[in-house]
Formats: C-alpha cells, sequence, structure tokens
C-alpha cells in the first residue's frame, strides 16, 4: 500500500470531512463536500497544483484514494469565481491547471494591472458593460454578454442579452496595451534655466545672464 502524500491545508480540510462524517443520504453528503470546498476557498486554505484533478477523480497523482467531490464542471467554474472574488488564487491555478487553461485577465476601470475575468464578472468592453458567462472548452475565448432591461407588460422582467462577444487572448492583449498607453501621462518639459529671471545659481547668476 502506498503511503499517502503529504496533502495541502485545503485538501487536508475537505478529506477530513470526507472520511469523518456521519452516515447521511448521498445528497447531504454532496451537498457537504461542496460546502467544504467553499469554506476552504472564501478562508484562504492553501491548494497545491493538483488539487482540483485529484478532487474530481478521488485520487491525488499516486492513486492514493482521497476526497471527492462529485465532477460538475458548472460548480467548479462558480467556485474559481469566488476564488477570485476571495483572493484566493491557489485555487485559481490548480483549477487554470486542471481545465489546461491560460489566464484570461483585462485592466477594468482605471486598473493598470490586468486581473482574471471568471464567469460571472463584468467588465467593460469595446464601450459596453458586459458580463463573463462561459469560458470555451478549447481554451481559445471567453463568452461575454452585454443586457437590457426586459419591460413585460407593466413591470420588468429579467434582463435580455443585447449582444454575445467571443474575447480571445489576443483581444485582451490588445485592449490592455491600448487602456495603458491611454493612461500615461507627458512628462512636463523642463523649465529653461533662468526663466521669469530664476537660475538654478540664484539671483546673482540670473542677473548676471540677464545682463
Amino acid at each position: 500500500m502506498k503511503k499517502p502524500k503529504q496533502l495541502s491545508p485545503a485538501l487536508t480540510f475537505i478529506a477530513h470531512f470526507y472520511y469523518h462524517t456521519q452516515k447521511q443520504s448521498s445528497v447531504q453528503f454532496e451537498m457537504g463536500m461542496r460546502q467544504c470546498l467553499s469554506l476552504a476557498i472564501e478562508h484562504g486554505l492553501e491548494f497545491d497544483l493538483d488539487d482540483c484533478e485529484a478532487l474530481m477523480t478521488g485520487h491525488d497523482g499516486d492513486g492514493v484514494r482521497v476526497a471527492y467531490v462529485r465532477p460538475d464542471e458548472r460548480d467548479y467554474a462558480l467556485a474559481c469565481g469566488r476564488a477570485c472574488a476571495r483572493s484566493n488564487p491557489s485555487f485559481v491555478r490548480a483549477y487554470e491547471k486542471w481545465r489546461t487553461r491560460k489566464p484570461f485577465c483585462i485592466a477594468d476601470r482605471g486598473t493598470v494591472t490586468p486581473t482574471r475575468i471568471y464567469v460571472g464578472r463584468e467588465f467593460d468592453w469595446q464601450g459596453t458593460r458586459v458580463r463573463a458567462t462561459s469560458f470555451a472548452k478549447d481554451g481559445s475565448h471567453v463568452g461575454a454578454c452585454s443586457y437590457r432591461p426586459n419591460r413585460q407588460h407593466e413591470g420588468y422582467g429579467p434582463a435580455k442579452v443585447a449582444r454575445r462577444y467571443k474575447i480571445t487572448h489576443a483581444a485582451l492583449r490588445e485592449a490592455n496595451a491600448t487602456a495603458n498607453s491611454s493612461r500615461r501621462r507627458p512628462e512636463p518639459e523642463p523649465e529653461a534655466p533662468g526663466a521669469a529671471g530664476f537660475s538654478p545659481r540664484g539671483p546673482r547668476a540670473a542677473e548676471a545672464i540677464g545682463g
């Protein structure tokens, strides 16, 4: 029997529930596992790079049995969004490694450093406020939508999609470069020595320069 390797703090926490929870229905158990995952993310527990794969398959890289969270891609995508919002980059990196996906990043509304786009995030794109809705399975683009009000009879219904976007890494690089260049302020031109009767050498030197 292989000796289990040292688990990350996050996987240790989830595995403790997995092995020591009392008998309950499968629905309750799966709900508890998801809650453990959410707690680990939101409270900053560290994940190893291979933890998402271990949670999806129920085994670590050496085939040792560890905690298992039912593989629901939508759940993991939303969990990645929570990790971005809660500043738990270790889970985000583990998720992107499992999905073999490069991060999509954008510098939005005056920010200088681009940050990750995740499902549910809103940002400006081509002069419109959009919301990220999905990622392509091949990692080629992130899907986003802009919305418009939906008036139904006397009240208002859910917002309707106004336009759909497929945003690639190349388009983001171009947008970030354009945004950064527009934020650069031109350096002020140095004042000519002796201007307005002033010289760094003092008033007497200014008088000499002025004749």
